[in-house]
């Protein structure tokens, strides 16, 4: 739209709904492509006297707590519609959305990740021009008002290359012997049947009685501390895997004690839609993966990332790779919760602090090496090396 129908975003253009006379007003669902569970609301004001900054959440009304298809995580059908009242001429409405603001565990809505307005100055870009995010189609024979809204900051989301600059002369990360395991766990791995694992896979220190993959489950060699664990493929070799936790947790302090990144909190914790180069990524707290990203580079080039808080992928999201990178290359260090969304793919090896969470469907190239636990649901999980200190490629 920027480039094709400016004008339809252009200074100066209306952007709320101003009442010249008294109308009763609906709201009707149409259509919403986005992949947060976003809530919509509304705020009145008087039009002679529109206030200067945004309205305290009190005065927001939510009209939908989740704007989303009932294909797309929500209950909506098109047609569906809310009845907002009768207002007065002289009265202004401008709208709300809270980007992932509907909270499922709770049922309610939240703070979601950053809430944008319909009064452009009202939102969070610093830059006037990327400040307005819905657009109104106004049918005049009718008197209905399409409404149109981006839930992306537009000073985040856009299709461009991150470049770094030292990552030349990076070093990649040793893993010693957990090199070879596609998961390895210090406090177990459990497991909705069926997944799929290509790879080494262990528990230590915690026995194999908290390893519930079977065996068909895993193309690899299961290990386990002692006697328990699934049978018949169950080998028993505690100071492999002794070793193995070992060179995890000496991997995890390498990566987290990377110094001067590249790019320190890309996004302020919430990226997608970007093209990253090799480098050191570094965030202070949480990081968010909400759309699609693409890592770029040469085979040899190497990727850290440093994560402080906890680690999401949003459902559906992919990480690809281009122009030669290998996951082999890749590392995520998190010290907070991890959790990769239902069907989303990671590329990479995944050293986690605490706990690892694999959503339904969810697939990794890779390796998912927690400090804690590992939880599986119908998950594709691979790492094609064929043992311990292998050099063969992801």
């Amino acid at each position: 739209m920027p480039y094709y129908n400016a004008d339809y975003i252009a200074t100066g253009i209306e952007t709320n709904i101003i009442l010249e006379d008294s109308a009763n007003i609906w709201v009707t669902f149409v259509k919403e492509g986005a992949g947060y569970k976003n809530a919509l609301g509304y705020y009145v004001f008087d039009a002679n006297n529109p206030p200067a900054t945004p309205p305290p959440a009190e005065q927001i009304n939510i009209i939908f707590p989740n704007v989303s298809n009932q294909d797309s995580g929500g209950g909506l059908l098109p047609g569906n519609k809310v009845n907002i009242g009768l207002f007065p001429a002289g009265i202004g409405i401008g709208w709300v959305l809270v980007t992932n603001g509907w909270d499922s565990s709770k049922q309610k809505v939240g703070q979601g990740y950053w809430t944008v307005f319909s009064e452009p100055t009202y939102n969070p870009e610093s830059d006037p021009t990327l400040q307005y995010h819905n657009v109104q189609l106004i049918d005049e024979e009718t008197e209905r008002v399409v409404l149109g809204f981006e839930h992306m900051r537009r000073d985040y989301f856009s299709d461009i290359a991150i470049k770094t600059s030292n990552a030349v002369n990076l070093n990649d990360v040793d893993l010693g012997d957990a090199e070879g395991f596609a998961i390895l766990s210090k406090s177990g791995i459990t497991n909705v049947y069926p997944s799929a694992v290509t790879g080494d896979v262990g528990t230590s220190p915690i026995t194999g009685a908290a390893l519930l993959l079977t065996c068909n489950e895993v193309d690899g060699a299961i290990y386990t501390v002692a006697a328990a664990g699934p049978l018949p493929c169950r080998v028993t070799d505690a100071p492999l895997l002794t070793t193995a936790v070992l060179n995890m947790q000496t991997a995890y302090t390498d990566v987290a004690g990377r110094t001067n990144p590249d790019v320190l909190n890309l996004g302020a914790g919430v990226i997608g839609g970007q093209t990253l180069t090799s480098g050191v990524y570094k965030w202070t707290s949480t990081l968010v993966v909400a759309t699609d990203i693409t890592l770029e580079g040469r085979p040899d080039d190497v990727w850290i990332f440093q994560v402080a808080g906890t680690f999401n992928m949003s459902s559906a999201v992919k990480i690809s790779l281009a122009g030669g990178a290998q996951a082999r290359n890749i590392f995520w260090q998190v010290a907070g919760a991890v959790t990769l969304g239902t069907t989303s793919h990671f590329e990479g090896t995944l050293l986690g602090k605490t706990s690892i969470a694999v959503q339904t469907g969810a697939t990794v190239n890779g390796r998912l090496l927690a400090q804690t636990a590992v939880t599986l649901q119908t998950t594709t999980a691979r790492n094609r090396t064929t043992g311990s200190k292998r050099n063969a490629g992801l």
